[in-house]
């Protein structure tokens, strides 16, 4: 069965609360405390124990470090993840939540994403947060993720560039298209790792049908009056048959353009399918008074809807586009690979409703493999089927 993971911020959502919590639900810290010599951190160890909030029991994780941490830039963070054993997929999930951040904080303080200082961010502290929490997702083998809304409260908080307020302002850059709760009462409940961690894994809605395996609580220092300050991450194993057809609350973007050329609407694709779109198409149309133009539609995840938005008015020559919730379903989908005996192949595998299976080779994939033989792309895409019929044994 494919594993969901949902996150749950009762009270809020910091770094070291994720960790704690991931930590909750895969009963072992061992991986966690391996990290500061993976990441060639010095002076730097990891302490996990238990608090009590109003009644419920959950996991707390410490980061000590002794003397003052560097202040950190994109590129070193970028060089202490590339210097690490870490597998990859690690490696690039963790780039992906700093470069999220480095985004919002340039945009705050109007400066260069490369030129960004990450202070309390790229701290060791942050690093081991960050890094460990996308570490215990690969070990649980999380297929996907989905978070609720955030609680957020106002005061002011001390940082490193001074007295800020709250939700500081990074926070509400991350939080952007994501819905939120106001609450009563003062403290920081979300921090900015941990609404660049989230909304970076996860992707806004309620989990799929299925079956609660287990949860796990991660909490922080504060206690906090109103709420309990606890994070859930909840594990489900989605039904079989609920796999096959898969049901989600998207975003629909679209905009009409009468005076675009190709190669600007397939720069704009690229651009916004590396942004995050779930998919991007366009096709001709006719307008008013006969002119020919383009219809461009955009999916989207809620989250990531306002970026996606900011990206169309920027690459387009749009005056505008509409925004609509629409229901995706899907099949449920697994990825096998497989030996061609001229290199491996990812195959796509798909389950119908009527358990039917289909399997089609990655294009990329086999690409790379038809340039190299001189073969054509067909018949490399055929060979892929074969191998995948003899690893099923048909």
């Amino acid at each position: 069965m494919r594993k969901h993971l949902h996150w749950d911020p009762v009270g809020g959502a910091a770094g070291d609360m994720i960790l704690a919590a991931l930590i909750d639900l895969a009963g072992d810290a061992a991986l966690v405390t391996s990290l500061p010599k993976r990441l060639k951190l010095t002076g730097v160890q990891i302490r996990t124990g238990r608090a009590v909030r109003m009644g419920i029991s959950a996991r707390t994780v410490t980061v000590e470090v002794t003397g003052t941490p560097p202040v950190r830039h994109l590129r070193d963070i970028r060089s202490l993840l590339e210097a690490s054993d870490l597998p990859e997929e690690v490696r690039e999930r963790a780039l992906g939540v700093f470069e999220r951040l480095a985004r919002a904080e340039a945009k705050v303080h109007r400066s260069d994403v490369e030129r960004v200082h990450f202070h309390e961010v790229g701290a060791d502290d942050a690093l081991i947060d960050i890094v460990g929490a996308c570490l215990l997702i690969r070990e649980l083998g999380i297929d996907s993720q989905s978070c609720g809304s955030f609680p957020l409260a106002h005061g002011i908080v001390t940082a490193a560039h001074g007295q800020i307020p709250l939700p500081a302002p990074a926070v509400l850059e991350l939080l952007t298209g994501w819905p939120v709760e106001w609450v009563d009462g003062q403290g920081e409940r979300v921090t900015p790792t941990g609404a660049a961690l989230l909304t970076t894994v996860a992707q806004f809605g309620h989990p799929p049908p299925g079956v609660v395996a287990r949860a796990g609580y991660g909490t922080g220092v504060r206690d906090f009056p109103d709420r309990p300050n606890l994070l859930r991450a909840i594990l489900h194993h989605e039904a079989t048959d609920v796999a096959r057809a898969n049901s989600e609350r998207i975003d629909e973007l679209v905009a009409v353009i009468d005076d675009a050329t190709g190669e600007e609407l397939a720069l704009a694709s690229e651009i916004l399918l590396g942004a995050g779109a779930l998919d991007v198409y366009y096709h001709p149309l006719v307008m008013k008074k006969g002119r020919p133009g383009w219809q461009l539609t955009v999916l989207a995840a809620p989250g990531h809807s306002a970026t996606l938005t900011e990206l169309v008015l920027r690459h387009t020559s749009t005056a505008g586009l509409r925004r609509r919730e629409v229901v995706r379903h899907t099949l449920g989908r697994e990825y096998v690979t497989v030996d061609t005996g001229m290199g491996t192949v990812r195959m796509k595998v798909f389950t119908n409703p009527m358990g039917e299976v289909r399997a089609a080779p990655e294009y990329e994939d086999c690409r790379v493999i038809a340039l190299k033989t001189n073969r054509s792309l067909a018949a490399v895409q055929e060979i892929a089927r074969a191998a995948y019929r003899r690893l099923k044994g048909e």
